[in-house]
């Protein structure tokens, strides 16, 4: 017989970081796969989440409830005046975008030593269910609050109309 293969990896191999690196997952893959679990689970607990939100941002940040009657949305808006607002809503997608900025004035002789405040744009889109007027009753901003409220649109059930028929029996 001839000499044995040795196929065991060496030291200098296994030690090899860029090497190693390839094999240890990231944080990133790791929170993406983390993240993928999540909302599978709550995708499949509640339904597809993607129905309602369409942007990459989570600002502004906001709650979607309902009752019997309405679809209501409350947006976190702080700083923020109407004027500085725009609310619209496409009728044939049913896509409602609140689109805003908030100011922060102040003269420029002051001497920050801290600066947290920042003028910022937002957009957010959400995708609202078919079975809603689209002209919201409630559209109000107060406290830094924007709250909509669409009414639901009852849809009359049709009752189920039974029909009988008679079955009789033939003779041979």
């Amino acid at each position: 017989m001839g000499p044995k293969e040795n196929n065991m990896a060496s030291i200098d191999d296994v030690l090899n970081l860029p090497q190693r690196r390839i094999l240890m997952p990231t944080r990133n893959l790791i929170m993406d796969q983390h993240e993928q679990i999540i909302n599978k689970f709550f995708d499949d607990f509640l339904g597809n989440r993607k129905n309602f939100i369409h942007s990459n941002t989570s600002y502004p940040k906001m709650d979607i409830f309902e009752d019997d009657y309405y679809f209501c949305l409350d947006f976190a808006v702080p700083g923020v005046e109407e004027k500085d607002l725009d609310i619209e809503v496409v009728k044939e997608t049913k896509l409602l975008t609140i689109t805003g900025s908030s100011r922060v004035l102040r003269e420029k002789s002051h001497y920050y030593h801290l600066k947290e405040l920042k003028q910022s744009a937002f957009t957010r889109t959400i995708q609202l269910p078919d079975n809603l007027e689209l002209d919201p009753e409630v559209c109000h901003l107060e406290n830094g609050i924007l709250k909509l409220a669409f009414k639901k649109i009852i849809l009359k059930e049709e009752e189920p109309k039974e029909t009988i028929k008679k079955i009789s029996i033939k003779k041979s």
